[in-house]
């Protein structure tokens, strides 16, 4: 009987010391494991695609931290916070792309909707939503106080450009590649 005993301590103590280390792991797990389970591509994903090419116009790839909808006024707004707060302010941007400043102000307004098709291979009105990346931040880059008013696509031969006006005609029309590239001569004249 005495041997039974000890035995069953320790089999007991073993048995006790399993469910101690088992909890001290669930806990250290769900402490590890706290982050929403939405990843920040899925967060870009579930955007509007105008608020989605907002950000990539003002943040590039930038990795998001987080997104936040927001109602104002009846006005649907999005906050995009970033992981590298350092470089990267937050966004504040109106479901229509429109990027507002921290008193819910137009600072840069959407680009216009409006869509005309020309003949034959000349042009068709579009969107700065329609266009690359990269034609995008040249713009931006080339008259970064400038409200564009048109859009248009210029396709000769395999060669596709993109002629910009502002709607402050204090810009003088731009011609913009698919790479960004600004080329000097502009075939609009005011």
């Amino acid at each position: 009987m005495l041997l039974i005993g000890p035995l069953c301590a320790g089999t007991f103590l073993v048995i006790v010391g399993c469910e101690t280390e088992q909890r001290r792991t669930t806990e250290d797990y769900r402490q590890q494991y706290s982050k929403p389970l939405l990843s920040s591509g899925a967060q870009f994903a579930l955007l509007p695609p105008a608020v989605q090419n907002t950000i990539r116009a003002e943040a590039g790839s930038a990795s998001i931290e987080d997104v936040l909808k927001d109602e104002n006024f009846g006005r649907v707004l999005y906050r995009i916070h970033f992981q590298n707060s350092n470089w990267f302010e937050p966004l504040l941007i109106a479901a229509d792309g429109s990027l507002l400043d921290p008193d819910l102000i137009v600072a840069i307004g959407a680009p216009k909707e409006d869509q005309t098709s020309g003949s034959g291979s000349a042009s068709s009105s579009m969107s700065l939503n329609d266009l690359p990346a990269a034609a995008v931040k040249a713009i931006q880059r080339h008259a970064p106080d400038a409200q564009v008013d048109t859009v248009i696509r210029q396709v000769s031969g395999n060669q596709v450009v993109y002629i910009v006006t502002f709607k402050d005609r204090l810009h003088a029309p731009l011609q913009v590649a698919a790479d960004g590239t600004i080329t000097p001569e502009t075939p609009i004249a005011r």
